[in-house]
């Protein structure tokens, strides 16, 4: 079960009019990203982007739901209908108990964002949260308040 809020003004603007994409847009957008998304229905009710079908990986699964969310204009992504190929692989968005996503505040950088969330000395795992984001990041230095990222849980030997 996934439904994902997003902040409405801000993020990708695909109109280039600061106005909400239509669905065939924002479906030519989801489907640059080649995350094989090809079989994705998308449909966009209000500011709620509803995604239906089958995807082949989790991290590709979490991907789309924040490609399809970090869009100026769209408030939140119900991905409830998608399901994932990936053996043993349910829809559900927390790992060990908590959240895998990070909203973006004013100032932060991805290795701030890493110190918050690994701890003191992590900063340097910047690099994980920059390469769980691409290509939806093509740049580290690319991110911007209130959106929202994907981050990965840290190998075990850390």
């Amino acid at each position: 079960m996934s439904l994902v809020h997003f902040v409405k003004i801000t993020g990708k603007d695909l109109t280039g009019k600061r106005q909400p994409p239509t669905a065939a847009v924002l479906k030519r957008d989801l489907d640059s990203y080649n995350l094989g998304t090809e079989r994705i229905r998308l449909q966009i009710s209000g500011d709620t982007v509803i995604l239906r079908g089958a995807i082949a990986s989790r991290g590709a699964f979490e991907k789309m739901i924040i490609a399809a969310g970090n869009i100026f204009g769209i408030a939140a992504v119900d991905a409830r209908s998608v399901t994932i190929r990936e053996a043993g692989c349910d829809t559900g968005i927390t790992c060990c108990g908590r959240l895998v996503y990070y909203v973006v505040k004013y100032g932060d950088t991805l290795s701030h964002i890493a110190e918050k969330l690994y701890g003191r000395g992590f900063g340097g795992k910047g690099g994980l949260i920059f390469e769980a984001n691409r290509p939806m990041l093509r740049v580290p230095s690319t991110i911007f308040p209130g959106q929202l990222l994907r981050i990965p849980a840290l190998p075990q030997w850390r």
